[in-house]
């Protein structure tokens, strides 16, 4: 949505601490989600659907609850350790609450380094998307088998935008925000 409606002019400042502040807003409803609305809507559709208590899987864990599981393992057998399917899922909620600040980030930082015309927004936009969860998807895997950290992973797609959009700040000469346009105030 950023790059399709910022990607024929240069957005200006005030237009871009908007959208930065929209983004933030929608990382906070999104972590709230994740952390603590979508597990206990998923226990509650279980328990539905089977007619009786359910015990809750890692999906159906609130974040504190899922943080407690981790903490409450033995020193010998760390949770991260012996299931990394609980670490991965505790900080992947974390990563995927930022992920509409971080891709908000990219999509300013883009527009404001350069107009692009109509096929460029067609173009990137999936490409960013599609990239953001190749990632995201390919680390939780390496995770999984424990190829790299769980935390590494959860953080890996978010990693690579803010790593992808540092040399366009850099390569540009903006600073974050970029320079002033004749309608900021």
């Amino acid at each position: 949505g950023i790059l399709w409606a910022l990607g024929r002019v240069p957005a200006s400042r005030t237009v871009s601490m908007l959208v930065l502040v929209l983004a933030l807003a929608g990382s906070l409803v999104s972590f709230v989600t994740l952390a603590w609305v979508m597990p206990n809507a998923n226990q509650a559709f279980r328990v539905a659907v089977a007619g009786r208590a359910v015990p809750r899987g890692a999906n159906e864990l609130t974040i504190a609850e899922l943080r407690r599981r981790i903490h409450s393992a033995t020193p010998l057998t760390p949770a991260s350790l012996s299931d990394p399917k609980l670490a991965l899922n505790y900080h992947g909620r974390w990563a995927l609450g930022t992920a509409p600040f971080v891709l908000a980030v990219f999509g300013v930082i883009f527009t404001r380094a350069r107009t692009f015309g109509r096929m460029m927004r067609f173009v990137l936009g999936p490409i960013v998307i599609f990239g953001y969860y190749f990632i995201m998807f390919a680390a939780r895997d390496l995770g999984l088998d424990r190829t790299i950290s769980p935390f590494a992973a959860a953080w890996a797609a978010n990693a690579v935008s803010v790593t992808v959009s540092a040399p366009i700040l850099s390569l540009m000469g903006l600073g974050f925000m970029g320079p002033r346009t004749p309608t900021d105030r």
